[in-house]
């Protein structure tokens, strides 16, 4: 799988070398596209994946820097193939979670579908890697699985 240049270049183009909690200019660029599977899996409405310098922003800041580089890196194959989907908590932003292992690091991706006004899509939310999977998604609902390509019942 190629990786996202144009994630890259966001980085390198909004971000790079910026002090934490400073405010980037904005800019959204297009991450990849969903599959059919995954769209009629989970009931999305688009299939277009956004991610704004704001969301890579809040990922530079929060997470060590050979955790930004993997997770950056690997966002697009995460989100367009992903190994299961999961229902967000509550608490926190972004309604879907897309995982997947990828060299023995397991990546989650949040989004959050948006449609207001001329906005319209499935935005990233934030992309970190789980320490200690087995442990982190025991109160997280199974939404879809690429197992069988369904929703569990």
């Amino acid at each position: 799988m190629k990786k996202n240049k144009a994630i890259i270049r966001l980085h390198t183009e909004c971000i790079e070398s910026t002090e934490k909690g400073v405010l980037v200019k904005p800019k959204t660029i297009t991450v990849t596209e969903l599959t059919r599977v995954v769209i009629e899996g989970i009931g999305l409405s688009f299939n277009k994946v956004y991610m704004t310098s704001k969301a890579l922003k809040h990922c530079y800041d929060k997470r060590d820097p050979m955790e930004y580089d993997f997770v950056i890196q690997h966002l697009k194959e995460v989100v367009r193939f992903p190994e299961m989907i999961l229902e967000n908590q509550p608490s926190q932003r972004g309604k879907f979670c897309f995982v997947k292992t990828i060299k023995k690091v397991t990546v989650m991706v949040s989004l959050e579908e948006v449609e207001e006004g001329d906005i319209k899509g499935n935005f990233v939310v934030t992309a970190y890697r789980i320490k200690k999977p087995i442990n982190y998604f025991r109160d997280y609902r199974i939404l879809w699985s690429w197992e069988d390509g369904n929703p569990p019942s």
